[in-house]
């Protein structure tokens, strides 16, 4: 996430200097081009362009304005952009490895291709790509990409904050949190308690203890999702919810959190059938052929 610029761009074209015609595929790829030219700066590369609206003479608002008449059209877009010697460099690792490079992704928008369906970016959806130091925000509506946030906060974080406050090390820290944090304090009884082994011994610590040493940071992690989704005009908007992904979105309770803090419905994103390249965004939809043979691997 951290690799990856957003930008909104707007580019116009004219049709005819005189009357109007029809719009076809080629105005319409022609006016993409030309936003993608003008968003972009001389070092950087468009991985992805998302058209947000068309205007068709400057009236007539439009998500797809193809045979539409009209004498000039105008496109605004969301473009995901990164730096071309980031991005030769990679493909340069990848080619010593003695592999090809057949296209670059977007790791989250990965995600999104293989968790979300149609119905969720028609009826308005939020995808948290929940990762060990970055977690990605993106938020459908209309079939398109309305909005991304990334923020500085993942798994890691929470394993430091229990860390931190237990007094451990970070990989005890970690299987901690794997086993026994909670991201609602509340809902633990009081007298539950976990042995941690120390140097003298094994020491009882208070379930409750850890979700409250986790706790600044969970809230803060909600509050960047309320913020994001807030700023994105699409908050009355997100009729199918929010679908969470990402090792650090199995952390117990925290959809439940979400939806507290929210008011909408958040949920773990369903396995989908497809493989992933684990720390790439490499993922291969619709394996159709290879149901059997996937299900019996796992």
């Amino acid at each position: 996430g951290e690799l990856i610029e957003k930008r909104y761009s707007a580019a116009v074209i004219p049709l005819l200097e005189r009357g109007s015609k029809v719009i076809s595929p080629h105005d319409i790829k022609k006016v993409q081009r030309q936003a993608n030219l003008l968003g972009a700066n001389m070092d950087e590369n468009v991985l992805h362009s998302f058209p947000q609206y068309y205007k068709v003479d400057d009236v007539n608002t439009a998500l797809n304005p193809l045979g539409l008449y009209g004498r000039k059209i105008e496109i605004n877009a969301l473009l995901l952009l990164v730096n071309n010697t980031l991005l030769r460099n990679i493909v340069k690792a990848v080619n010593h490895a003695g592999y090809d490079v057949s296209n670059i992704f977007y790791a989250s928008l990965s995600s999104a291709e293989a968790s979300l369906s149609e119905y969720h970016r028609r009826q308005g959806c939020v995808l948290i790509d929940a990762g060990s130091m970055m977690s990605d925000i993106l938020i459908f509506k209309d079939g398109q990409l309305k909005h991304v946030v990334n923020i500085p906060l993942g798994g890691e974080h929470v394993t430091s904050s229990i860390a931190g406050r237990l007094g451990l090390n970070f990989d005890l820290a970690e299987e901690i949190k794997k086993s026994y944090a909670f991201a609602i304090s509340a809902e633990i009884p009081n007298d539950e308690e976990i042995l941690i082994r120390r140097e003298d011994g094994y020491v009882p610590i208070k379930k409750e203890i850890i979700a409250q040493a986790i706790e600044p940071t969970i809230s803060r992690f909600v509050d960047v999702i309320i913020e994001a989704i807030k700023n994105s005009g699409l908050y009355d908007e997100i009729r199918a919810g929010i679908i969470m992904t990402g090792g650090s979105s199995q952390l117990r309770n925290l959809p439940e959190l979400i939806y507290r803090r929210t008011g909408v419905k958040a949920y773990l994103a369903e396995e989908p059938l497809y493989c992933v390249v684990k720390g790439t965004g490499i993922a291969l939809k619709h394996l159709d052929n290879y149901k059997k043979s996937i299900i019996s691997k796992r």
